[in-house]
């Protein structure tokens, strides 16, 4: 006679079996989880207080998806326009803002990269980006897109480095392909420059930035506006050394990098797959999905909006190129109660005790302070409460604000020195002595004996 956990366990195999022989069981698990995600991702767009931020990342998602609850994604469409309407389009553009999830004051330019999720997120909306109706003017976001791409381009050329960020500058160059416009044959050459340097490796690199320029360079080595024919090979060249960087950086597991790295990843190396970038070895995605599938379900994204609707589609197995396909014609509307059988978060933990952590709050370019201090959280608690646990025990020393995002609260000043992103200075978040962290603020969790770091650097 077997004994009961024997059996038990035969059991649970015979289940994994069945599971894995059925070709309808994983779809459906898949398709559950993907609904789950539009739901959190649809319940996000309304207004929670003052720090809502309106991501254009999310219209995406939620255009590229499946099923659709319209209504929302009107309402949501119209806060965009209205945060579209209130910054500034002209030609001039400061470089103040680090990365595209930064939201500008009124009047304040608006950046390279916000600028072209925004014309993305339109267009996934099937609205004319060409001439846009905004308040009493019309205009060609498409030739301001075009604008900021050529100031990036001239900074480049000028200082060695965007405004903004090479991530900006891939997203903008990005956008414009896919809506099929001319992209400046100088700054696509810059681009496919600095894209060889990190491919080799000569050069510290970022996977998103990686990611976000390979999708870029594959979509202009799919379409005849490469001009003249060493832009062509340049281009191809560079796309074959970024997909070659990110097949790298696999793990066994799945990931490219880190967690929230991976589905950015997945969707480059998609892409070059389709525009005839060699990436043999590759198994298509599917280890990497089935990662995210699992890592979605665990919860790993659901805090952060902007880093679920990036991965989105890579759950759905597309990318931003598939925008222009998108005809808003018969979209399937059946997602009206966004309450979720499918639970995407982490179970709850039965009880809580004291940790104990030392935060230090270093500035690494002027050298003006070094401080360190040992504080006791609950378990299970974030890096914000570290912050605010410092604050609350020595606020002269460990004051700090920060300011909103798609991605979470992102740390902006400590100890009254404010990172100034003119100069392309951040305060990045470290595990001592040198580890950065591969989550924020609110969703990085902390460990017993732990010391971490707030450093101001430049990248």
């Amino acid at each position: 006679m077997a004994r009961p956990g024997h059996a038990l366990a035969l059991l649970l195999v015979a289940v994994a079996v069945l599971l894995h022989s059925s070709v309808a069981a994983a779809p459906a698990n898949e398709s559950a989880v993907v609904l789950a995600v539009v739901k959190v991702l649809l319940n996000s767009t309304r207004p929670s207080d003052e720090s809502f931020l309106v991501d254009p990342t999310v219209l995406c998602a939620l255009r590229l998806a499946p099923v659709h609850n319209l209504r929302m994604e009107r309402s949501f469409l119209k806060q965009l326009l209205a945060r579209l309407a209130d910054l500034h389009l002209d030609r001039s553009c400061p470089g103040q803002v680090t990365d595209p999830d930064e939201r500008p004051r009124r009047g304040e330019a608006v950046p390279s990269g916000l600028l072209a999720l925004m014309v993305l997120a339109l267009r996934a909306s099937c609205l004319p980006v060409e001439a846009m109706r905004l308040g009493w003017v019309h205009v060609d976001l498409l030739g301001i897109l075009d604008q900021r791409l050529d100031e990036e381009r001239r900074s480049v050329a000028l200082a060695g480095r965007p405004l903004t960020t090479y991530y900006q500058y891939a997203l903008a160059t990005q956008a414009l392909c896919i809506l099929n416009a001319s992209v400046d044959p100088d700054a696509v050459e810059k681009l496919a420059s600095w894209a060889l340097l990190q491919g080799s490796g000569d050069g510290p690199h970022s996977l998103d930035e990686a990611s976000q320029a390979l999708v870029a360079l594959s979509c202009l080595k799919g379409t005849p506006l490469l001009r003249p024919p060493t832009l062509a090979t340049a281009v191809a060249a560079a796309a074959q050394s970024l997909a070659s960087l990110l097949l790298g950086q696999r793990s066994g597991n799945g990931a490219i990098g880190n967690i929230y790295s991976t589905a950015l990843a997945v969707q480059a190396l998609q892409a070059a797959q389709g525009s005839g970038v060699n990436v043999s070895g590759w198994d298509g995605g599917n280890a990497s999905r089935t990662f995210l599938f699992a890592a979605a379900v665990a919860g790993e994204f659901t805090a952060s909006p902007g880093a679920l609707a990036q991965l989105l589609p890579t759950l759905l197995g597309t990318t931003y190129l598939a925008v222009p396909r998108i005809t808003c014609v018969g979209d399937d509307d059946s997602v009206h109660d966004l309450h979720s059988e499918l639970t995407l978060s982490p179970p709850a933990g039965n009880s809580s005790w004291p940790i104990g952590v030392t935060y230090q709050a270093t500035d690494g370019l002027g050298h003006t302070f070094d401080n360190s201090v040992h504080v006791t959280v609950p378990s299970g608690s974030n890096l914000l409460r570290v912050l605010e646990a410092a604050q609350a025990q020595n606020a002269l020393q460990f004051s700090f604000k920060t300011k909103p995002s798609s991605f979470g609260p992102y740390l902006v000043q400590v100890n009254g020195l404010v990172a100034d992103s003119a100069l392309h200075q951040y305060w990045q978040l470290l595990d001592a002595p040198s580890t950065p962290l591969d989550k924020g603020l609110r969703d990085y969790i902390v460990s017993d004996g732990q010391h971490l770091i707030a450093n101001l650097t430049t990248w």
